[in-house]
């Protein structure tokens, strides 16, 4: 049985009937699209980091593992260390093995579905859309949308940019991998 707890969070603008009535511009619609923006700017980053304190707990202050499914304790991340503190590799051919590694990691259903793709930000996104497949080629592992708005892919998978995703560095986990749907729960009411 999961057990998925439920914060709330509100706004409580101070603005009277009058102004809303006197006003020459729709203020009611401007103050709700601000609202909406910090709402979805707040709950992005405590779906992200958050430490589980009248906020989300987020998906990196998870309990980690470098170990597989078999193993690893129910509720604890897998990740894939990279041996590099701030990069992927010291060559060309290494860069991108360490996202192939990380597919390959997850069991089939984890790796299946309309959900599943990569998450970083975008400084992060562009070092790994320099990602070529092996050495001596010049074919990239990212592929760039081929339409306006088309979702960019890498090694076959959706990528998602979110700026609340931290960038490369010493223990951090800049790039996740795997089925949304399955990973995290988000419960509005």
């Amino acid at each position: 049985k999961i057990s998925i707890r439920v914060n709330e969070i509100y706004a409580l603008q101070q603005v009277t009937q009058r102004l809303l009535d006197d006003t020459s511009f729709n203020l009611g619609g401007w103050i709700e699209g601000k609202i909406g923006d910090k709402f979805g700017r707040s709950e992005g980053s405590a779906f992200i980091s958050g430490d589980g304190i009248l906020k989300p707990r987020g998906l990196l202050t998870c309990d980690v593992s470098t170990s597989g499914d078999a193993t690893r304790a129910f509720g604890t991340v897998q990740y894939i260390k990279t041996g590099y503190a701030t990069g992927f590799g010291a060559t060309v051919a290494l860069q991108a093995d360490k996202l192939i590694e990380m597919v390959y990691a997850l069991r089939a259903p984890y790796k299946a579905g309309p959900n599943v793709g990569w998450l970083m930000n975008s400084t992060t996104a562009g070092i790994v859309r320099k990602f070529k497949i092996g050495a001596a080629t010049d074919q990239y592992s990212w592929v760039p949308g081929i339409q306006d708005g088309e979702t960019p892919r890498l090694l076959g998978y959706p990528v998602w940019l979110d700026e609340n995703m931290p960038d490369l560095g010493a223990d951090t986990f800049p790039i996740a991998f795997g089925n949304w749907d399955l990973a995290y729960y988000i419960v509005d009411k």
